[in-house]
């Protein structure tokens, strides 16, 4: 995780690969973003940090590849 979770930000999953065990997402408070999370994609994860936390204009750039919802079984913070 890269940036600060802060109580009451929504997390909007990005890239879902159930096959890898893998997915990325953006936290948002008030429509801004205040964190990137990436499980198993270390690579994925700087690319967002570098994007969407040190140029939130680019925040809505990353199109979702996989419906909002996590697939089963994966791990999504609450």
């Amino acid at each position: 995780m890269h940036g600060l979770l802060t109580p009451g930000a929504e997390f909007k999953p990005l890239e879902v690969d159930p096959e890898r065990d893998r997915f990325t997402g953006v936290y948002r408070l008030d429509g801004r973003p205040v964190a990137v999370l990436a499980w198993n994609s270390p690579k994925e994860a700087l690319r967002l940090r570098r994007e969407v936390l040190t140029d939130p204009q680019s925040a809505d750039a990353p199109t979702p590849t996989a419906p909002a919802e996590p697939a089963a079984g994966m791990p999504v913070p609450q």
